[in-house]
């Protein structure tokens, strides 16, 4: 009995000793526990801590932004940049020429002086100068002077000077010319002291006097004519020169 006892004994103490070691362990277990809730919460804290940190730097830039927009924006000019100058464009006016009335001196005026006239004229009257003329001249009284037009015609006229025309010279009637003639074209029924050059052709009529030379490309001389001095036809470009 007494060894039972004795063995009973050393059960219990055993038992106990056990149970002892296992509350020291579930304590030491849960201070551990302890320790590990309380640096986890240490660390969200940390983390809560630098997240708000963050988000005021955050929202110190956003304003920091704002007060750099709200500032007016400063141009930079460029001083040594030169724009290039545009210089407008003007379209040339087109020239148009007026229209001029023909001129016209009738008889009994005088003029003492040259003539220079854009369209055609006609004299009627007695003209001592220079007629220059863009257009025809046609004389039925007196001039004293030289003659540069288009064209010449002249009827019972009397003229003292050359006569220098682009178109023809018509000498018609009982005119009296006392001078050069030179023009592409020459009809003569009157008279005419000078020589004749003529680029294209010469009719002399029946009742023309010629006093002077004629050089022309084509001469024609009806019966009755009268011409004193030579006649020598010759081409175009000789008749010019």
């Amino acid at each position: 009995m007494s060894v039972f006892v004795d063995y009973c004994i050393t059960n219990c103490a055993v038992n106990k000793l056990i149970m002892e070691e296992d509350c020291v362990m579930n304590k030491k277990r849960n201070i551990m526990d302890i320790i590990n809730k309380t640096i986890f919460v240490e660390e969200e804290v940390e983390e809560e801590v630098v997240v708000e940190k963050k988000d005021k730097k955050s929202a110190e830039k956003k304003i920091e932004s704002k007060k750099v927009d709200s500032r007016p924006e400063k141009v930079v000019e460029n001083k040594n940049y030169k724009a290039p100058k545009v210089e407008p464009v003007y379209s040339k006016p087109q020239k148009v020429e007026p229209e001029y009335a023909a001129s016209v001196i009738s008889y009994g005026t005088k003029i003492t002086g040259d003539i220079v006239c854009k369209a055609d004229l006609q004299v009627e009257g007695i003209i001592e100068g220079n007629i220059n003329c863009d257009k025809a001249v046609t004389i039925k009284g007196k001039v004293k002077g030289n003659i540069k037009a288009d064209a010449l015609t002249t009827i019972d006229a009397t003229i003292v000077g050359n006569v220098n025309c682009n178109g023809i010279v018509n000498i018609l009637g009982k005119t009296n010319l006392q001078g050069d003639v030179n023009s592409s074209d020459v009809v003569l029924e009157g008279e005419i002291k000078g020589n004749i050059i003529a680029e294209n052709r010469v009719s002399l009529k029946g009742t023309s006097i010629l006093d002077g030379n004629t050089t022309s490309a084509k001469i024609m001389v009806e019966e009755g004519s009268t011409i004193i001095g030579s006649i020598q036809t010759v081409s175009n470009k000789k008749s010019k020169n």
